[in-house]
């Protein structure tokens, strides 16, 4: 099903009954890849994913994207649903949304839960100094303004070349949307978050490794954190009987019985 939200048509579902639970699924994923965890709760809850802007079937916005407008975006999809104290659960880019809106915005959601969360500006090493210094060489030279005009596909090409996998595998808006959302470190905001919160990490997660993990349960007062050994950036797929044993206590608390 559809809903409006500033300007943009949301795809999302809605399975259960009980408390709101909403789940925001990461960069490059859609609903599809959170099912397993809709699955999980939808017998005691009443759980909401949509696919965020850009994903699924939900548009691209008509901009690109920094964090606050995705969290915009979802604070009017919670607002249009008429969603007041939600559970929140977030897994990378879903977690960075849910960090920034609940530290930002008028929402006093009852727990969160953030899987493998996105948030926090990664200390540039070696190998991404050298690419990024021969990046920026290159846009030097591409964006003189003798020539300016008649290299832009040129310079689109070194991002490509230089960039992730991720960044490659994106339109141009959502490559542009993408280093906004990287540019941005949340560690400032994260003392402000005062919800019970559950950190679930995969130990050999490399896009949002361990150590940003340990930044957010030391500043994020009411947080603790359980590491899924063996695991890596899709935690809960990979570890899902700890994960969902996990998940199952830190909310049992919060079923509704008839």
């Amino acid at each position: 099903m559809y809903i409006n939200c500033n300007g943009i048509k949301i795809n999302y579902i809605t399975e259960g009954q009980g408390r709101d639970v909403v789940i925001l699924h990461g960069w490059g994923a859609s609903i599809a890849t959170v099912m397993p965890i809709v699955n999980l709760l939808k017998a005691d809850f009443h759980v909401i994913a949509p696919d965020l802007p850009g994903f699924g079937l939900t548009a691209e916005p008509s901009f690109p994207f920094s964090v606050k407008d995705y969290a915009d975006t979802v604070s009017g999809f919670l607002d249009a649903l008429d969603i007041k104290t939600p559970i929140l659960i977030g897994h990378s880019n879903g977690g960075r949304i849910i960090l920034y809106l609940t530290a930002n915005y008028d929402i006093k959601p009852r727990k969160i839960i953030l899987v493998d969360s996105a948030g926090i500006k990664a200390p540039p090493s070696a190998k991404k100094s050298v690419r990024s210094t021969a990046f920026k060489f290159t846009k030097s030279v591409l964006t003189v303004p003798l020539w300016k005009s008649k290299t832009e596909k040129l310079l689109e090409k070194a991002r490509v070349h230089f960039g992730s996998e991720d960044y490659k595998n994106a339109s141009p808006l959502m490559r542009k949307t993408m280093v906004k959302l990287l540019s941005e470190d949340l560690t400032p905001i994260l003392p402000k978050i005062k919800t019970p919160t559950l950190l679930i990490w995969g130990e050999c997660d490399t896009a949002t490794p361990i150590r940003d993990a340990k930044i957010m349960e030391s500043a994020i007062s009411n947080s603790g954190l359980v590491v899924l050994k063996g695991a890596g950036h899709f935690s809960y797929l990979e570890q899902p009987y700890i994960f969902n044993t996990v998940v199952e206590n830190f909310l049992s608390p919060d079923k509704i019985k008839e």
